[in-house]
């Protein structure tokens, strides 16, 4: 398939021989354009900006090689490059939903999603493909960026609410522009349990100092209050069948179990320091350690941790993949967030109440 003229190499070897177990959807759809940030940037930040340093990142990658939309193309038998390349993948590292949230602390400041979609809306002559597929996947930035204030100033965690309002609306924003455009296939994610991420569990005093005063607790009830809002705001926006939005919490839970059978087992740390912002850093790791690790540095996956974030998406999205699940396991549901699988736990009847007090379609 696709993917195996990505990727060679010994690092890559597990990577190709589980991708070679499920057939490729190559006719689901026609092209990929993507927005978000760096977990599906291609160069764009790169080549704009100088980040992350090449190396020890892979080609402008977010990672030690191909990532999420490098590898989820290749498993549809498509090919997507970055648009500052001419192509039709918009996403930036340290990109935020709208730029009423802001970014993470960081050297330049890159367009937000609404600004992304905004660009390839003009393109396109505000025509958008029906039969692409439009990736969404971005979120992480809007509530690092808070998580960082709260660190300096721990009142500040008083924004939670409204950053994780605003995210959930430019969303709402997104999906509508797309759809009002004429696409008929939008995936958008939620956030996985962010409190498992090295930079939480393990980063130093200073450094986004997220183990000292908010710790890995703290982490992951932001990520639920996230999901649980943004399941409320786009849930309706997925009766039509155009949006699939993606319980990567959940997928992130399977794929973790199953984390042996990929060849990860290093779950909790990274080969390289901070999270592509940082010159001059050097991995630590060899390539036989990397093979073991789901992460590169302390935010962003090696090869092998996208390849479980890509079933994860193939599994939402109803095509083959590798995972033990059914797609009902990977998309957010009414069902999912009463039984607090996708976002923190709400009935039937909270939901229906939570669901009045939010902006619906």
């Amino acid at each position: 398939m696709k993917l195996c003229s990505l990727i060679s190499g010994g690092i890559f070897a597990v990577v190709i021989a589980m991708a070679g177990t499920v057939a490729p959807a190559a006719a689901a759809y026609d092209q990929i354009v993507a927005f978000g940030d760096s977990l599906s940037d291609q160069g764009n930040s790169y080549q704009e900006y100088g980040y992350p340093p090449v190396p020890p990142y892979y080609k402008g990658r977010y990672s030690d090689g191909p990532s999420f939309i490098d590898q989820l193309s290749g498993q549809l038998g498509l090919t997507v490059t970055a648009s500052i390349d001419g192509g039709q993948n918009y996403a930036m590292g340290g990109a935020v939903t709208g730029q009423n949230n802001k970014n993470p602390t960081m050297s330049y400041k890159p367009p937000s999603v609404l600004q992304q979609v905004s660009t390839y809306l003009a393109s396109v002559h505000g025509k958008a493909d029906p039969n692409a597929l439009y990736t969404v996947v971005i979120g992480a930035n809007d509530l690092f960026a808070i998580l960082q204030e709260t660190e300096n100033n721990p009142l500040d965690i008083l924004g939670l609410p409204g950053v994780v309002n605003n995210g959930a609306n430019n969303l709402r924003l997104t999906v509508a522009e797309l759809e009002a455009a004429g696409a008929k296939h939008i995936l958008v994610n939620n956030l996985p349990n962010m409190g498992l991420l090295p930079i939480v569990t393990e980063a130093p005093p200073g450094f986004l100092g997220l183990n000292t005063l908010l710790g890995p607790t703290i982490a992951t009830a932001a990520a639920q209050y996230w999901d649980l809002i943004e399941a409320v705001t786009l849930l309706p926006y997925t009766k039509n069948g155009e949006v699939t939005l993606w319980d990567w919490y959940n997928t992130t839970t399977i794929v973790l179990a199953q984390g042996a059978s990929f060849g990860v087992t290093n779950t909790t740390t990274g080969c390289v320091p901070g999270y592509g912002e940082t010159l001059g850093v050097v991995d630590s790791c060899t390539p036989a350690q990397e093979a073991t690790h789901a992460f590169f540095d302390q935010v962003h996956f090696t090869v092998l941790g996208y390849f479980g974030m890509t079933e994860g998406a193939l599994c939402a999205l109803g095509l083959p993949n590798t995972l033990s699940s059914p797609q009902s396991d990977c998309v957010v549901s009414v069902a999912s967030v009463e039984a607090g699988r996708s976002a923190r736990r709400l009935t039937a009847a909270e939901l229906r109440a939570f669901s009045q007090r939010r902006i619906l379609r």
